[in-house]
């Protein structure tokens, strides 16, 4: 790595890190070794309790407040003969897992351990964790181990682009397969500016060395555009793709990745060049890509989005009877307001998925009215930038403004002023004339205040989670890819129309799975660019349960019935 160019190489050691015969690794001595072997100048960083973090993620909270629910639904359910259970998640998927279960496995970890068989350990300790090791310890290596090579000594051809608007996560997708494809001798070329580039032949051929420190960036090092396939450039992307002999794409984006690879399959017909292997990773802010629950980049923003609500929030520490709404990106979708204000502690959410009314609206100031009454000095609501087309955030806010003025009341009778403008300035609502009367003013109810989150929700570095998801969805879809190129391969041209090699990658309940594009496109409002369903919308409940409001809130947690000895 040094004689490439790397500066820094870091090593990074567990408190409790063995060897194979069971000896303890310390940092001590991973320091020596390198500093009498290699010369190399080295530092000890022990990161200690510090690692434990400040304000929770977005994730953590989300988290929090959907076992803390199914936890006490699961309370309710149980009888003197219930079964005790650990609420827990796999996947995307709340489940319910038998209590002596869980201490099996634990128990059935460290026996394996202590007898050294290492693979047993791993293989006990979830797919998740040994997902994550085999990818790891894939691209960590800069020479292929023969017995793992995918292609089989062949030299396939293979292409990654970005599609859509920036997200984090991008940035190590596309390093994942740049480094995976190169470990399983592929050539592997970057196409620069989306369809744009790839219609202009924009092509970069990647070395191992030309994506380092990727992984820690935000945005698109490639380049991004929301442009489609069209009649226009369609002739001139089937060109570039023959020249290039591409045998296999991968499409890292959003919504407009997702509907370019479906524009490409449908075109087979006329342009063999697009019969080769494609994959999509859907990577976008606003998770509105079908067949997956979440997408790369929406974590980043919703970490982002809290963050600011949590300043905003605290702004109105010294205010008294402030409501606050805030306006997110996402489209139509409102995934990030939903679940910003579940994970933020807001109120309510406004969505374009859950249609609401003026009425509705009024609710809310009612309910205001009603916790400012009781102590509560601050009201969040979170509204989705195309809740709808009417009720703007400007209009929502001079309805708040309008409710939330004071009054002056007639306290001898039933007539009754109202403030019309400045102080002390006041109509009689009622045209009956009065010789003398009694009236009472009572103080400004709350005052409005609006926030346009605006293209900072986007965030800067990528959450961890998003820089593991898109290494570990990238060297997935790295090694299905190369699976069908084999698959496809007829005289050395790979020619394929099957659906099963137009794909989306995504996360499914419990698993990682690839669908055919062909198949989500009966699943989805291309108008509104969402999903026919969406998975987080059983949560708008819990929302309005943790607000104070009164819903109805079902369980999403399923019974663990999992073999994990198979």
């Amino acid at each position: 790595m040094r004689a490439e160019g790397q500066r820094l190489n870091i090593i990074i050691v567990a408190e409790g890190a063995i060897d194979r015969d069971g000896n303890a690794i310390s940092a001590e001595l991973v320091k020596d070794v390198v500093a009498k072997t290699l010369h190399y100048d080295t530092r000890v960083t022990v990161l200690g309790h510090v690692q434990r973090g400040g304000a929770p993620s977005a994730f953590d909270r989300l988290l929090g407040c959907r076992m803390g629910a199914e936890a006490v639904l699961a309370l309710m359910e149980m009888n003197e003969e219930s079964e005790p259970c650990v609420i827990s998640i796999d996947g995307n998927q709340m489940v319910r897992v038998p209590l002596m279960q869980c201490v099996e496995r634990t128990q059935a970890v460290q026996k394996a351990m202590n007898e050294k068989d290492w693979e047993l350990a791993v293989k006990l300790r979830g797919r998740s964790f040994q997902r994550n090791l085999e990818t790891y310890k894939l691209l960590t290596k800069l020479r292929t181990v023969e017995k793992d090579n995918l292609s089989g000594g062949q030299n396939f051809n293979v292409a990654v682009m970005n599609v859509g608007a920036p997200a984090g996560g991008m940035n190590a997708a596309v390093r994942s397969f740049v480094r995976m494809a190169l470990y399983h001798h592929c050539t592997v070329y970057g196409i620069e500016d989306s369809f744009e580039g790839l219609a202009n032949g924009a092509f970069k051929k990647f070395q191992w060395g030309d994506v380092t420190n990727w992984v820690m960036h935000g945005g698109s090092f490639l380049g991004t555009q929301k442009q489609l396939p069209n009649e226009k450039n369609v002739p001139h992307i089937a060109e570039q793709l023959r020249k290039h002999n591409i045998q296999a794409l991968l499409l890292v984006g959003g919504f407009e990745a997702y509907h370019s690879t479906l524009i490409l399959s449908k075109n087979r017909d006329r342009y063999p060049e697009f019969c080769i292997p494609m994959c999509v990773i859907p990577c976008t802010i606003s998770n509105n890509v079908p067949g997956t629950s979440l997408s790369l980049g929406s974590d980043t923003a919703m970490n982002e989005i809290c963050t600011m609500i949590d300043k905003i929030k605290q702004s109105a520490t010294g205010t008294k009877r402030r409501v606050f709404i805030i306006e997110t990106m996402g489209g139509y979708c409102g995934y990030l307001a939903t679940l910003s204000a579940l994970a933020s502690g807001a109120d309510n959410a406004y969505i374009f998925e859950e249609k609401f009314t003026v009425e509705d609206i009024i609710e809310d100031v009612e309910v205001i009215a009603a916790k400012m009454a009781q102590g509560v000095q601050r009201y969040l609501i979170v509204r989705n930038e195309y809740a709808n087309k009417n009720f703007t955030t400007e209009f929502v806010k001079q309805l708040f403004a309008e409710e939330g003025k004071g009054e002056v009341r007639i306290l001898t009778g039933y007539f009754s002023f109202r403030r019309v403008s400045g102080r002390g300035s006041y109509f009689l609502a009622s045209n009956s004339w009065l010789t003398s009367f009694e009236c009472h003013c009572t103080p400004l109810q709350f005052s409005t205040r609006i926030n346009i989150l605006g293209h900072a929700q986007q965030g800067g570095s990528p959450t961890p989670f998003d820089r593991n998801m898109g290494t570990k969805l990238a060297a997935r879809a790295l090694e299905y890819i190369i699976t069908q190129i084999k698959d496809s391969m007829v005289n050395g041209v790979v020619m394929t129309k099957s659906p099963e090699t137009a794909t989306l990658l995504g996360l499914t309940g419990r698993r990682v799975v690839f669908t055919p594009v062909e198949e989500l496109a009966a699943e989805t409002d291309f108008d509104k660019r969402l999903p026919c369903e969406q998975w987080w919308l059983k949560l708008r409940p819990l929302l309005r349960i943790l607000a104070k409001h009164t819903s109805i809130y079902h369980t999403e947690a399923m019974e663990d019935t999992e073999d994990y000895n198979e």
